[in-house]
């Protein structure tokens, strides 16, 4: 028997917070993406824990319960700062 996924959790559906977290999830991998060269092969890496996981849930807190924006501190920090 398969379990439709209830709408809240749908991705796909624009506003519920699954989509946030999806959206926010992707921009944040490509901001963070970074080269890293390896025997002739160049590979694209991201800390997905340090760099992704850590902040989605602060941007959706900051975003949906505060009504404020959180920014990124250059690539190279990896602390955010609101303002």
């Amino acid at each position: 028997m398969v379990i439709p996924t209830p709408p809240s959790l749908n991705t796909r559906t624009p506003g519920t917070i699954a989509h946030y977290f999806h959206e926010k999830t992707r921009e944040l991998i490509n901001i963070k993406l970074y080269p890293l060269v390896n025997k002739n092969k160049s590979i694209k890496y991201v800390d997905i824990v340090r760099d992704i996981l850590c902040y989605v849930p602060l941007h959706w807190a900051a975003t949906e319960l505060v009504h404020t924006s959180v920014k990124l501190c250059g690539s190279g920090d990896h602390r955010p700062h609101t303002g």
